[in-house]
C-alpha cells in the first residue's frame, strides 16, 4: 500500500471532488427576488434625467427632485391640487424637519407667518373669484 501525499478526512475532501480555482460552489447565485411597484418606482425615481434649468442650460438631477420641483412651482403659480398637496404634506412640518440641500433655503418664523398669510390670501382671491364668476 503506497502513502497518499494528501490526507483524506475531516474538512478534507478528495481532491477530485474539489472546486477547481476560479470555479464558484453556486454558479448560477441566488434567485433574484420578484420586484414590487414600488421598488420599480422607487429606482425610476432615483435615475437622474436631463432637464433645462433657468439659465437654459441642461444639467442631470435625480427624477425625484425634479418632481418635487414641478409640485412646488406649479403650487406657487396656483395649481390647486399642487398646492394641496404642499400644504398637506409640507406645511405643517416644522422647518427643521425639512431637509436644506446646498440650494434651498431656511425660512425664519417672521418670513414663515408672511408665507402663510400670503398663501391664504391666494387660495382666498381663486376661490372668491370663482364663486363671484359662478353666481354673477
Amino acid at each position: 500500500m503506497k502513502k497518499k501525499d494528501y490526507e483524506i478526512g475531516y474538512k478534507k475532501p478528495p481532491k477530485h471532488t474539489q472546486f477547481k480555482p476560479g470555479q464558484s460552489g453556486n454558479p448560477k447565485g441566488r434567485p433574484q427576488k420578484p420586484q414590487t411597484i414600488e421598488d420599480a418606482a422607487i429606482q425610476t425615481l432615483k435615475q437622474k434625467i436631463k432637464i433645462k434649468n433657468k439659465d437654459g442650460e441642461y444639467e442631470n438631477i435625480e427624477a425625484f427632485i425634479a418632481l418635487a420641483q414641478r409640485i412646488v412651482f406649479d403650487a406657487l403659480k396656483g395649481d390647486k391640487l399642487a398646492l394641496r398637496f404642499c400644504m398637506r404634506y409640507l406645511w405643517d412640518k416644522p422647518i427643521g424637519e425639512i431637509k436644506n440641500t446646498n440650494k434651498a433655503q431656511t425660512v425664519d418664523d417672521e418670513k414663515r407667518e408672511e408665507l402663510e398669510k400670503y398663501v391664504k390670501e391666494l387660495l382666498y382671491e381663486r376661490t372668491a373669484g370663482k364663486k363671484e364668476q359662478e353666481q354673477g
